[in-house]
C-alpha cells in the first residue's frame, strides 16, 4: 500500500509557487478575462445600437432614434479607452468630433438630447471608429481574420516573424461578444493537415486553394507545388499577378494587392513540345539513377513480392552500371528477366467506392487496410508483371521521358523542393494525343519522387501540394476517368499522401465540384473542408456525410463567389470571405500567352476589329518584341506582343531598338512587378521525334548484341588451343532466354553427355522436365535441335552443344 501511495503521489500536479501566490495569479487571470468579456459584450451592444440608429434615422426601423442614441452614448462614455481618443494629442479623431462629443456629453448630463440626431449619430460613429469598435460607417460588420497557425518546428520551417497575413475574414454578428484578440478560426498545420475545397464551377475553389498555398509559401516557408493542370494552362498563371477586377477588389479590402510568384513550369521533354515556350518553362526528363525497383513496379500499379522486386532491382543495377545506353539496357534486362519466371505475385489496389463484396470474383480477396479503406487483392503471374513494367519503361523511354543518368535535362526533385522561394508546376498539356494517358504516369512519378526525397532528407522544406480537380486523379469510381489503368496507381499514391503525407510534411490542398466524386478514403483523410457556393443537389448528396447545420444549408445556396464556410472536425464557421488568389487564374476565353504579354507590360492585340488605326493614329510606329519597327498603317497580328512609339522615350529612334531595350521599356508599363522573364524562347529538346528515340533504343540493343556476338564481354578459351571463340548463330537465341530456361537446357546437354539416354522419356526422368516441353526443344528448329544427335540409337552432344556447354553464360549476365 505504501508503494502504491507513492506511485499515486508522484504523478500529481504541484504548485510552482506558494499557495497564496498561486491563488493571486488565478484571481488576476480571472479578473482580466472577466474585464475582456465584459468589454467585448459592451462593444457588441454599441455596434448593434449604432446600426439600429442608422436604420431608424433613415426610416427603416420602428425604434426611436433618440432612445438608441441615448443608450449608445452612455455605453461609449463607459469605454475604458475613451479618454485616450479624446485627449488633445490624439490625431485619429478630428478636433470637431472631440468638441461635439463633449457638447453632447454636457447635454446628456442635463437629461437633454442634442438638437440634431444626425449630428450626434455622426459624432458617435467617428468616436466608435477611433475606439476601433467599427471600421466603417457604411458597413459596421465586425470581421475577424482567418489565418494559418504560427509554427516553429525547426530552423528553416518556422513562420515569418510579425503579424500573419489573413487568408480570409469571418463576419461576426453585430451583437456577438467578440473583439480584438479573440481570433478565430485558426487553421492548424503543425502536422500538415490536408484541405479540400468544394464548390460549384466558377465560385472560387481554385482561387481559394491558390491563396492558401501562396500564404504557406510566403509566411510559413513551404515549397508550393502545383501538380495538375487539366489542359487549360491554368497553373501557368501563378507567374503573373491577378488581373480579375473582382479579386483585385477582394485583395484591396484585405489590405493586400495582386502578386506574381517566381514560378518554374516543368514540361515533359517528349514529342509534342512547341518550338518555343516562355522563359520560365523547363523541359525535364527522369534519369535512370532516380528509379528504384519499387518505383518501376508502382508505375504499373503493382506491389510485388521481394523476389520480383529483386529481379527488377537487378535489371536496374545492370542498367546503372552501363556506361552508355542505360535506358536500352534497362528495357532489355526487364524483358529478359520476365522469361520463365514461374511465380505469382499478390497485387493490391484501392477499391472503388461502390465496390460490392458480394460481386467480387472468387480469385479476388477483399479486406480493410490499416486506415479502414477497402482493398482488393489478387494473384498475377510475375512474368506478366515484369513484362508490363518493361512495356511501361519502354514507352516512357521511347517518348523521351526516361534518359540516361548523365542527361542534363534530368529532374532533381530534391533541388526542386529545396528551392522554396520558387513555385513548381507540372504541366503535361503538350503531350501528343496518343500519350494522353501518360499524364497520369508522369504525375505519379512526381509524387513518388517527392515522397522519396522528403523521406531521405528531413531538412527539406515542407510541401504545399496543390491539386486542382482532385476527382480527376483520385476518383471515387474509375468510370469517372478516361484512362483507368493509368489513373489507378496515381489514386493509390494520393491515398498514401492523404493518410501518411502529414508525417512526411506534405500538405495537400485539393478542389472538386462534387465531394462524392473524390475517393472516400482520400477525402475522409482531409480534415479541413471548405464549402463555397453549392446547390440543393450537392448539399443533399453531402449532408449524410457532412451533417450541415440547418442555418448553413440555407446560406450555402446564396453565397457570393469566394464566400463560404470552413469545417474543422465537427465544427462549422461561416460566413467567411476567403482571400482571392493574389496571382492569376485560368480564363477559358483568353489564352495564357496573351496574358503573359500583358503582365510583362507589352501591348497585345486581342482581335482584328479593335479600331487599331484610330487608337494609334498619333503614333509614328510600333515595334515587335525583338525591336523590329513597323509603320502604324501595318497593324500587328492578333495576340502579337508589341509597343508603340508613345511607350518609349521621345529621344529613342526605332532603328536603335533591340529585344532587351524593348523588354526594359515594357517593364515600365507593368502595373505590378513580374519576377520571371516570360518571353518566348526556342525549346532545345522539342525537335527530337519519337521515331528517332525508338530507333536509337533499338540501335543500342543491336550494338550491345553485336558486341556479345563478336566476343566482346562474353568470350572463352578452349581447353586445348587457347583461342577465343564467338557465340555461334544457331544458339544466339539463348541470350534472350531467362536464367531458369537456359540452365535447364544446359542440364539436358549435361545429362546426355554423361549418361546413355535413348529416348525423350528417359531424358525427362533424368532432368524432371516434362516430356511435352522436351518435344518442343528437341525438334530441328528448337533450342536443342542442333545441339544433340542420335548415334547408334543413343543421344550425343554435337560440337555446337559442346560450345553451348562451355560458353561463359555467367559473364554474359
Amino acid at each position: 500500500m505504501k508503494n502504491e501511495h507513492r506511485l499515486v503521489e508522484s504523478i500529481q500536479s504541484r504548485d510552482d509557487d506558494h499557495v497564496s501566490e498561486t491563488v493571486s495569479e488565478l484571481a488576476t487571470h480571472y479578473e482580466k478575462r472577466q474585464r475582456h468579456t465584459k468589454q467585448a459584450e459592451q462593444n457588441a451592444t454599441i455596434r448593434k445600437l449604432l446600426e439600429q440608429a442608422r436604420k431608424a434615422l433613415a426610416g427603416a426601423s420602428d425604434h426611436e432614434v433618440d432612445e438608441l442614441l441615448h443608450a449608445a452614448h452612455w455605453l461609449i462614455r463607459d469605454h475604458d479607452d475613451l479618454g485616450s481618443v479624446l485627449r488633445p494629442g490624439y490625431d485619429d479623431l478630428s478636433g470637431r468630433a472631440k468638441t461635439l462629443f463633449q457638447d453632447h456629453r454636457a447635454l446628456r448630463d442635463k437629461g437633454l438630447p442634442p438638437d440634431s440626431p444626425k449630428h450626434e449619430l455622426v459624432t458617435l460613429l467617428e468616436v466608435a471608429e477611433a475606439l476601433e469598435l467599427i471600421y466603417s460607417a457604411g458597413d459596421m460588420t465586425w470581421y475577424e481574420p482567418v489565418r494559418f497557425s504560427r509554427i516553429d518546428p525547426a530552423p528553416g520551417k518556422a513562420s515569418t516573424p510579425g503579424p500573419l497575413t489573413p487568408i480570409g475574414r469571418i463576419r461576426i454578428g453585430a451583437d456577438e461578444p467578440i473583439g480584438p484578440g479573440d481570433r478565430r478560426p485558426v487553421i492548424e498545420h503543425k502536422s500538415c493537415e490536408h484541405v479540400l475545397t468544394v464548390a460549384l464551377p466558377r465560385q472560387g475553389k481554385d482561387s481559394t486553394n491558390v491563396s492558401l498555398c501562396a500564404n504557406l509559401k510566403e509566411e510559413h516557408q513551404y515549397k508550393w507545388i502545383s501538380l495538375w493542370d487539366d489542359g487549360r494552362d491554368e497553373t501557368n498563371m501563378i507567374a503573373i499577378p491577378n488581373d480579375e477586377e473582382p479579386i483585385q477588389e477582394n485583395l484591396e479590402e484585405m489590405g493586400q494587392e495582386p502578386t506574381a510568384y517566381d514560378t518554374q513550369v516543368y514540361v515533359p521533354a517528349m514529342s509534342g513540345l512547341p518550338r518555343e515556350l516562355p522563359g520560365n518553362f523547363e523541359p525535364f526528363t527522369i534519369g535512370v539513377d532516380d528509379l528504384t525497383g519499387k518505383l518501376i513496379l508502382r508505375l504499373g500499379g503493382f506491389t510485388a513480392d521481394r523476389n520480383t522486386i529483386n529481379r527488377v532491382e537487378q535489371a536496374l543495377k545492370e542498367a546503372k552500371q552501363a556506361s552508355t545506353d542505360q535506358v536500352a539496357v534497362l528495357v532489355d534486362r526487364l524483358e529478359k528477366y520476365a522469361e520463365n519466371v514461374e511465380a505469382t505475385v499478390t497485387i493490391r489496389q484501392l477499391a472503388d467506392d461502390d465496390f460490392d463484396r458480394e460481386d467480387a470474383d472468387g480469385d479476388v480477396e477483399v479486406r480493410e487496410d490499416d486506415h479502414g479503406a477497402t482493398e482488393i487483392r489478387y494473384q498475377m503471374d510475375a512474368d506478366d508483371v515484369l513484362r508490363e513494367c518493361a512495356q511501361t519503361v519502354l514507352h516512357l523511354a521511347g517518348e523521351g521521358l526516361l534518359a540516361d543518368s548523365d542527361a542534363s535535362t534530368n529532374l532533381d526533385m530534391a533541388e526542386v523542393v529545396r528551392r522554396n522561394d520558387r513555385v513548381a508546376t507540372l504541366n503535361c498539356n503538350y503531350l501528343e494525343d496518343r500519350n494522353e494517358p501518360l499524364k497520369y504516369v508522369i504525375a505519379n512519378l512526381w509524387l513518388r519522387l517527392l515522397l522519396r526525397v522528403r523521406d531521405e532528407d528531413k531538412s527539406l522544406p515542407r510541401v504545399a501540394l496543390e491539386v486542382r480537380e482532385l476527382k480527376q486523379i483520385a476518383p471515387s469510381k474509375m468510370t469517372l476517368v478516361p484512362y483507368p489503368d493509368e489513373a489507378r496507381p496515381l489514386r493509390q499514391t494520393l491515398y498514401e499522401i492523404a493518410t501518411q503525407g502529414g508525417s512526411r510534411r506534405i500538405m495537400m490542398a485539393g478542389s472538386t465540384q462534387k465531394l462524392n466524386d473524390v475517393a472516400k478514403p482520400v477525402r475522409s483523410n482531409m480534415p479541413y473542408k471548405i464549402f463555397l457556393k453549392l446547390d440543393n443537389g450537392l448539399i443533399y448528396d453531402m449532408d449524410d456525410e457532412m451533417h450541415f447545420p440547418r442555418a448553413l444549408k440555407e446560406q450555402l445556396k446564396g453565397f457570393d463567389p469566394g464566400q463560404g464556410a470552413l469545417k474543422v472536425d465537427e465544427n462549422f464557421y461561416w460566413p467567411i470571405w476567403w482571400r482571392g488568389a493574389p496571382c492569376g487564374l485560368g480564363d477559358g476565353d483568353v489564352p495564357f500567352e496573351r496574358r503573359y504579354g500583358q503582365a510583362l507590360g507589352y501591348r497585345v492585340r486581342s482581335h482584328t476589329d479593335d479600331r487599331w488605326r484610330s487608337a494609334f493614329n498619333d503614333c509614328e510606329w510600333w515595334c515587335d518584341v525583338d525591336g523590329t519597327a513597323y509603320p502604324t498603317d501595318e497593324p500587328p497580328e492578333v495576340d502579337r506582343w508589341y509597343l508603340t512609339s508613345r511607350d518609349v522615350p521621345a529621344c529613342v529612334r526605332p532603328e536603335t531598338l533591340d529585344e532587351e531595350s524593348v523588354y526594359r521599356f515594357s517593364q515600365w508599363r507593368q502595373e505590378y512587378p513580374v519576377v520571371n522573364d516570360l518571353r518566348f524562347q526556342p525549346t532545345a529538346v522539342a525537335g527530337e521525334s519519337r521515331e528517332m528515340r525508338l530507333e536509337r533504343l533499338e540501335r543500342a540493343k543491336e550494338r550491345r548484341m553485336a558486341e556479345v556476338m563478336a566476343g566482346g564481354a562474353a568470350t572463352a578459351q578452349t581447353d586445348g588451343g587457347g583461342e577465343d571463340y564467338r557465340l555461334p548463330a544457331a544458339i544466339r537465341d539463348w541470350i534472350d532466354y531467362g536464367d531458369e530456361k537456359r540452365q535447364r537446357l544446359l542440364e539436358c546437354l549435361t545429362e546426355i553427355d554423361q549418361n546413355e539416354i535413348t529416348s525423350r522419356r528417359s531424358l525427362s526422368e533424368f532432368t524432371g522436365i516434362p516430356d511435352s516441353t522436351l518435344a518442343d526443344w528437341m525438334v530441328d528448329d528448337g533450342p536443342l535441335g542442333r545441339c544433340i544427335e542420335k548415334v547408334d540409337r543413343v543421344y550425343a552432344v554435337t560440337a555446337l552443344g559442346e560450345k553451348a556447354m562451355g560458353f561463359p553464360w555467367d559473364e554474359l549476365e
